[in-house]
């Protein structure tokens, strides 16, 4: 007997409404799939590296000629203002740039010596990965993984959220009109039970899973029974650590627009700030001068800033909010929702550890400060969170830097430099936002980079953003047909 197919209902989650009706794979269907992929990975492994980067070149002229009617999409299923879509399209199609103009130089054969010997590195492709993403906040998040498997000779299984069904269904849609080779890129639509059939079958290769702690402990579980192959891409937190010697100026402005910037749209922003104790009353003041001047004139034309795009969101504030007066929290700046769900964003002082949002990694535009009194309990705190991933430093003193990156259990260090996308920096090793490597010289170590600029102690960069306005989005997606044509 035939199983009962079954659905999913796609909400709109501004007006609760639903928009779609999607299939929940059941496991034959699945199998088909997987098989289907399997298959075509015997034909595509073989094809030239040059071909592949020829074919992922079609999709990319593809993708940027009809990006309209990929952010129609992802409008519909999100209610994201359509600048914050443009705004992930860009970065989609930056990363598969990116991706085609390094493959060559990065999966040709190496000759390489050792003593007296020669040996060549060939780099093969493993498999069928299957990509399973729980994170509600970008496409990105998905494809930039999609795309290096794919470039790399794999084929690619993707299990989209719920939530971002549609715009995943329209990317497939894309690379068949683009007449790349059918089955390399699949998108399978369900719940998790969708995704433990995924883990179950025989020919999948690798995960790649993108989201939560909760999940990811399940999918290792899993995977673990099998031996397969896994990598996380987990949740993540930004820190800002402030000393007396930081320009005040540049750090407050820097801070804001990390903070702020993309709330409730990316799991990786700014939510805390460190700041030494004897600067704290000067930082609070310079933060409270630079919201004023920045951030508050645009509230008031609600032009970008901090949109809750679902009653989901809404209500997620609304406790926050009252857990945080309740425990004595107290803004110096936000905290209130308009009539047209744009949120103020939130400076918070007087926090303390016990407080809900602290405990999860909420995209909340709340950013809270705490006061530091010594080097040696900075270091204890931070490594004390299970979230870690890249950190901040505002200071002239590099040498500081240097000597506290030795202790802190965190991938990535900046100074005088927020965090900002770029392939070339890694997590492996440090907490749950790390990711799992193949065997190499490099499996037994951790790594970590530090970056700065050559004068750093000049702050010459201006940060620089736009508001959400149609003249604004003309002209960035004019900007993106002439960079990436």
């Amino acid at each position: 007997m035939k199983p009962k197919e079954k659905f999913f209902n796609v909400v709109c989650p501004k007006t609760n409404k639903i928009i779609s009706k999607l299939p929940i794979l059941q496991k034959k269907q699945i199998e088909e799939k997987i098989n289907l992929s399997y298959d075509s990975f015997k034909i595509w492994k073989e094809i030239n590296l040059k071909i592949r980067i020829n074919e992922l070149k079609k999709f990319k002229n593809f993708l940027l000629k009809n990006k309209e009617e990929l952010i129609d999409r992802v409008i519909e299923e999100s209610s994201k203002t359509r600048i914050d879509v443009l705004h992930e399209v860009f970065l989609t199609i930056q990363n598969l740039n990116l991706i085609i103009k390094f493959a060559k130089k990065k999966f040709s054969p190496k000759l390489e010596t050792f003593l007296n010997s020669k040996y060549k590195i060939l780099f093969e492709p493993i498999g069928v990965v299957g990509i399973i993403s729980d994170s509600k906040d970008s496409i990105f998040t998905i494809l930039k993984p999609s795309f290096l498997a794919l470039i790399s000779g794999n084929t690619v299984i993707v299990k989209p959220n719920e939530s971002n069904s549609i715009a995943l269904l329209k990317i497939l849609d894309f690379f068949h009109k683009a007449g790349i080779q059918a089955g390399i890129f699949q998108v399978l639509t369900g719940d998790f039970s969708t995704t433990k059939e995924i883990l179950k079958a025989e020919l999948i290769s690798k995960i790649y899973y993108a989201g939560n702690n909760k999940v990811a402990s399940e999918i290792v579980k899993i995977c673990s029974e099998k031996f397969l192959s896994l990598q996380l891409d987990l949740e993540t937190r930004n820190i800002h650590i402030i000393t007396k010697s930081s320009n005040l100026q540049r750090t407050c402005k820097a801070i804001l627009h990390s903070a702020f910037f993309q709330s409730g749209q990316t799991k990786f922003n700014t939510r805390l700030v460190y700041v030494e104790k004897s600067i704290l009353s000067e930082l609070i003041h310079g933060l409270k001068l630079e919201y004023e001047q920045s951030f508050e004139t645009e509230f008031q034309k609600e032009k970008h800033l901090s949109f809750l795009n679902s009653r989901e969101m809404i209500k997620e504030f609304q406790e926050t909010i009252q857990d945080i007066k309740s425990k004595k929290g107290y803004f110096i700046k936000g905290g209130e929702i308009s009539k047209s769900n744009f949120i103020s964003p939130c400076i918070l002082i007087s926090a303390n550890k016990n407080m809900n949002f602290l405990k999860t990694n909420s995209t909340l535009p709340i950013l809270t400060i705490f006061e530091y009194s010594s080097e040696q309990d900075l270091v204890r705190e931070l490594n004390n969170s299970q979230f870690g991933s890249e950190i901040s430093f505002w200071t002239k003193n590099i040498k500081q830097v240097f000597k506290l990156a030795k202790d802190l259990e965190y991938s990535s260090i900046f100074i005088n430099e927020s965090s900002y996308s770029n392939n070339k920096i890694f997590q492996n090793g440090f907490k749950f936002s790390s990711q799992n490597q193949e065997i190499d010289e490099f499996s037994f170590i951790r790594k970590k980079r530090i970056y700065y600029p050559k004068k750093f102690w000049k702050i010459e960069n201006e940060i620089w953003w736009f508001p959400h306005s149609r003249r604004i989005y003309g002209y960035i997606s004019k900007a993106m047909n002439f960079l990436f044509r």
